[in-house]
């Protein structure tokens, strides 16, 4: 049978009180299943498709990063636990999804074929083909056992008046954590991005499924769904969908760069010690304003905020509504045995170091101005970072140990105002206020440098990947610059704490 729904809110309830209404089959792990075989649903405007139904209780940090992952062609599972603590459940190693959408969407074992990047070229060339097709199922390597098998298994796309219109055939889908969980999510993105670099609109994604069920760990969780449709005094399906379009990707090149771009401003947001500089990372990197506003939802879900700073409506219901992050479980401690008033004393002495720094940097700015910086980045800049990085951990009769990682510190604080100064057109790295302010943002975190033991020899290899190397300079914006920058600045940080508590001792 096929059923024509607006989107995944307006499609789950009935779909649930139909599927209940099937057939009762077993399964390979011994559970029961309610199912309907050979089944189409149509969803019309698949951009809508955030969760809206509070029974659902579906986490958008989780939708969000396991599609972001599918787009960059990812398998690891490491990476997607943070999001989707489940996931090592379905692999057999461990460390991989073997059946993982990602390499296959994006390469096809020894040929190395992307096959986004094929569907995109064929329909660019031919915009009424019907040869648009992405093969997912692999015989050769799903024909043998194992825990995941994929269950998407062919998509076909087809440009007609205007719009990109999708079909997904499915060999087994899960109503709850496959089909609502994460297909309509990850596949209308796909969609979207594929419709973007062709210029055309979104139009609509249909699923073909040879079974459709429901595990009997849910037919409670569906069945009070399906009996409370429509929610009342909340209609989420009607109301106005402003969650940001894609605007910004127009090839595929577009999509691998704000990929990049977009992971390493997760992993700086995991980093940052504060809500306020995970903000920050995502007012600074240069993405689609879809995949920005994600990363605010990321921010917000990691720092658990009550007000997230979204812009969207439809982004923050559907955030409210998704299940809070688990914090972990605290280690147990050793009773400590600290001398009366030491942790309230070393804060004072770590305080009072702290502004010896910033006398130390404004009295350097009163004696030499803006001379490490006035010839430019790479000879300027960079060279007096790459100075310091060669001295990382060595004293001698002219400079200790700690004096290199402060003078550092100091130099990629300045070195974030530089390419802040280049991005806007201010003057704030000609002052040493500004670069006090970042002394104090960098150092007085509440107690989160203690979290890190970074080495000298860590320090610098970041350093020499990361910022040193010419290539990484020309082949990036100035804002992923700054963003590595922030990166950098906190292992620096937590190296100099690292130091001065040892002399502190």
């Amino acid at each position: 049978m096929h059923r024509v729904y607006a989107n995944v809110n307006d499609a789950l309830p009935d779909l649930a009180g139909y599927v209940l209404e099937g057939e009762e089959v077993g399964s390979r792990d011994g559970s029961r299943v309610m199912e309907r075989l050979h089944e189409t649903v149509t969803l019309t405007e698949p951009r809508s498709r955030y969760m809206l139904l509070a029974a659902r209780k579906a986490s958008l940090p989780a939708q969000i990063a396991e599609t972001m992952w599918v787009l960059s062609g990812r398998d690891d599972v490491d990476w997607l636990s943070t999001y989707l603590p489940r996931a090592p459940q379905f692999s057999d190693d461990g460390e991989v999804w073997r059946g993982a959408y990602g390499p296959r969407l994006r390469s096809a074992g020894d040929a190395i074929l992307d096959q986004v990047d094929y569907v995109v070229d064929l329909l660019k060339k031919d915009p009424l083909t019907r040869r648009a097709v992405i093969q997912i199922y692999n015989s050769d390597i799903d024909s043998q056992p194992g825990k995941d098998i994929p269950c998407n298994d062919f998509i076909t796309f087809q440009s007609r008046l205007g719009k990109l219109h999708m079909h997904v055939f499915v060999r087994s889908n899960d109503l709850v954590w496959g089909w609502s969980g994460i297909n309509t999510f990850e596949w209308s993105v796909l969609q979207e991005v594929i419709a973007s670099i062709l210029g055309i609109g979104v139009g609509h994604l249909t699923f073909a499924t040879s079974s459709l069920h429901i595990y009997d760990r849910h037919w409670k969780k569906m069945r009070d769904l399906a009996d409370s449709h429509p929610t009342e005094g909340f209609t989420p399906w009607d109301a106005a969908f402003d969650a940001p379009k894609i605007t910004s990707i127009r090839s595929m090149t577009d999509l691998d760069s704000q990929l990049r771009e977009w992971f390493n401003a997760e992993a700086l947001i995991r980093e940052s010690w504060t809500y306020e500089r995970a903000l920050s990372v995502c007012a600074a990197v240069e993405v689609d304003p879809l995949f920005k506003d994600w990363l605010r939802v990321i921010a917000a879900w990691w720092w658990r905020v009550d007000e997230p700073q979204v812009q969207s409506y439809t982004l923050r219901a559907a955030l409210a509504l998704s299940p809070k992050r688990k914090m972990p479980e605290p280690e147990p401690e050793p009773e400590p045995e600290p001398e009366p008033n030491s942790s309230w004393t070393e804060q004072f002495a770590w305080g009072a170091f702290i502004s010896e720094l910033d006398e130390m940097q404004k009295a350097k700015h009163e004696s030499y101005g803006n001379s490490w910086k006035k010839r430019g980045e790479t000879l300027g800049v960079l060279a007096n970072i790459a100075r310091k990085t060669d001295r990382l951990g060595k004293s001698d009769d002219y400079e200790t140990a700690l004096d290199t990682a402060a003078d550092l510190l100091i130099y990629l604080i300045k070195y974030d105002l530089f390419l802040y100064d280049l991005s806007l057109g201010t003057d704030r790295s000609d002052s040493s206020s500004w670069v006090a302010l970042g002394l104090q943002n960098t150092l007085l975190g509440e107690g989160h440098l203690d979290s890190k033991d970074v080495s000298a020899e860590e320090l610098a290899d970041r350093l020499n990947a990361h910022i040193l190397e010419d290539a990484w300079v020309s082949g990036n914006t100035v804002r992923s610059r700054r963003i590595e920058v922030w990166h950098v600045q906190d292992l620096a940080a937590h190296y100099l704490y690292k130091l001065w508590k040892e002399q502190n001792k």
